[in-house]
């Protein structure tokens, strides 16, 4: 989940640094802000072995698919990517947005014009791919306190 302090920070940016913040998320995962970019350039490398031995191998719903020589897979340019499959990449900009508002599943899809189930699964998408991006050292002073809870066992045979 998206930490509170995080919402708070976000909706109190101007829409333009609103904008901007979601285009260099969008960034980090996919080394362009264009989508559109990243789909027609031809990858260098297989996903699965890191061979660079590809060459392209048809169609397959519009999208180019390629074919590795070293292992004999298959893939296109979104595989591994959070956007891979998603049928409505151009709607995606505005969900991210509803998302980093914290908007509700219900609301976002309202907003966007998407139904609730592909609400759903885009924000899961989505948080997924962010809990990959971590920082790279946690530094700083953590304090902790010890909390009791009571437990009743009545009726628990031991």
């Amino acid at each position: 989940m998206i930490p509170e302090e995080f919402k708070t920070y976000f909706t109190s940016l101007s829409e333009s640094s609103q904008e901007l913040l979601i285009t260099g998320l969008l960034d980090l995962k996919n080394d362009s802000s264009d989508l559109k970019e990243d789909l027609d350039a031809r990858p260098n490398d297989c996903p699965h072995c890191g061979s660079g031995s590809v060459i392209g191998n048809g169609h397959l719903k519009g999208v180019q698919r390629y074919r590795c020589k070293a292992c004999s897979k298959y893939f296109s340019t979104t595989t591994g990517k959070f956007w891979y499959n998603i049928k409505k990449k151009d709607k995606l900009k505005s969900y991210m947005h509803c998302l980093l508002s914290g908007y509700s599943i219900r609301k976002s899809a309202n907003l966007v014009g998407i139904s609730k189930q592909t609400s759903f699964n885009w924000r899961h998408k989505l948080l997924t791919s962010f809990s990959s991006i971590s920082p790279e050292i946690f530094t700083g002073i953590v304090e902790s306190d010890e909390t009791f809870f009571y437990i009743l066992r009545k009726g628990i045979k031991t």
